[in-house]
């Protein structure tokens, strides 16, 4: 699926509209959603979900993504919001999916959709930055 800059808009609000009804407001409230998903309003096949995945230096992070699950029948789907958080290293990387390049992100890969794979890493933990950062992306 070929991931607009206006649908990465609208993944990144919803992103954070859905953490903010959660009350997320530290990387700690981010840790206790940990091993949920939250359904998209309006969205059947769209989810936040939230796990524990291995990191950097047998570190751990905490990695939120936005699910587009392929529909039966229809080829398309992925992860066009995915934001990492590692406490140990004190550090955040958003990769995004989209058919542009956006600024501020570095291209590392495309999908099999032409999509643009794109990093950036953030020095901190800290959420209200980490945050900001995702609202940018409006």
């Amino acid at each position: 699926m070929r991931i607009s800059r206006e649908k990465l808009s609208e993944v990144s609000k919803t992103f954070i509209d859905i953490l903010d009804k959660e009350g997320v407001k530290t990387l700690r409230d981010l840790e206790r959603l940990v091993g949920q998903a939250f359904p998209v309003s309006g969205k059947e096949q769209e989810y936040l979900v939230i796990i524990h995945r291995p990191s950097n230096l047998g570190t751990r992070a905490i990695d939120a993504s936005y699910v587009i699950q392929h529909k039966p029948k229809q080829v398309g789907g992925g992860i066009p919001l995915d934001l990492k958080m590692n406490q140990m290293l004190n550090y955040s990387q958003i990769i995004i999916k989209t058919d542009s390049e956006i600024k501020g992100y570095g291209p590392f890969a495309k999908d099999s959709f032409d999509n643009i794979i794109q990093g950036r890493i953030i020095d901190t933990i800290n959420w209200q930055e980490v945050q900001e950062e995702i609202k940018k992306l409006f």
